[in-house]
């Protein structure tokens, strides 16, 4: 028969109650429905960039060239965002047009061919005034502003989706309380990263098109300089620019009120809030969008909900 030592027994008992007792706390505390909270940390910026015109006219006096200079409304700017939420996006110049002829002679996706046309050289080119949107040096140029409809036409280097939702305040609290909600609240918020598309090419409000030959330009070979004279180009040339140009360009209509998702050539997201579409109160009256904008970024925290 075995002897129960009850004086070893209690004095086990009493260094095993301790350990209980906090493991029970700990079970306890856990014994609820966890939640999944968004801690969501928003800084809201603001920016703007004119309608892009690299227009350049000729500053001359009688038959003596001086150069070049830009229109009236002459901007070559594109807004290149930031790669933490901590620093303001910067406006970069699209510096193909900033040149005049010599900016066009190198400009993106130019296609050459030299003819001759009565005993004379001549260069047909195929181009555009505005990058590609894998040309681009930014993240946002603006091809056209319609500021009466509020609405513009924008090309992006990144990926673009569409939030779908409005906001009728141009405030920063209000934007980040907006999308907050957004993210804590709406099942689609998971997946947005894969449903933005490159350069938004295909999303209902995106158009895209490559160069025609209403894109054809002829220089003078020597000089450089347009063509002043009338040029017949050979129709073996016509086809080659035509058949050897594929740059692709994709432009997306926004509209003032909407909030869009945009992931930048650096990789990070951004909400996009565009807040006007302006038309400058002082001559050359330049026109173009206001914007806010917050790189999306946070982590997950699972707790207990507050009682």
């Amino acid at each position: 028969m075995k002897i129960i030592n009850y004086k070893r027994l209690i004095k086990k008992l009493l260094i095993a109650l301790p350990l209980i007792a906090i493991c029970t706390s700990i079970i306890g505390s856990c014994e609820c429905d966890l939640v999944s909270t968004r801690i969501f940390s928003c800084q809201c910026f603001n920016g703007h960039i004119d309608e892009m015109d690299p227009r350049v006219i000729f500053q001359n006096n009688g038959d003596t060239l001086f150069g070049f200079k830009g229109v009236a409304s002459y901007s070559t700017g594109s807004v290149l965002l930031p790669s933490d939420n901590k620093t303001i996006a910067t406006t970069v110049k699209e510096d193909y047009a900033l040149n005049g002829i010599q900016g066009l002679w190198d400009s993106y996706a130019a296609k050459r061919y030299v003819f001759t046309y009565n005993s004379k050289d001549y260069v047909a080119s195929i181009d555009s005034r505005t990058p590609a949107n894998e040309q681009m040096k930014g993240d946002i140029m603006v091809i056209d502003a319609d500021p009466v409809n509020g609405i513009a036409w924008i090309r992006v280097g990144g990926s673009w989706a569409n939030f779908n939702i409005r906001l009728n305040e141009d405030n920063c609290s209000r934007l980040c309380d907006t999308l907050e909600l957004y993210q804590l609240s709406d099942t689609n918020y998971s997946n947005i990263n894969s449903r933005a598309l490159k350069w938004g090419e295909t999303l209902p409000n995106s158009r895209s098109y490559s160069l025609d030959s209403t894109h054809i330009r002829i220089f003078d070979a020597q000089t450089r300089n347009f063509a002043t004279n009338i040029v017949e180009i050979p129709s073996s040339i016509f086809t080659q620019l035509t058949a050897a140009n594929n740059t692709h360009y994709v432009d997306i209509q926004v509209r003032k009120g909407e909030i869009y998702y945009y992931v930048a050539k650096n990789g990070i997201a951004f909400a996009l809030f565009i807040t006007d579409v302006y038309d400058g109160s002082l001559p050359p009256n330049k026109e173009g969008i206001s914007f806010k904008y917050a790189a999306l970024r946070g982590r997950d925290k699972t707790s207990c909900p507050t009682p």
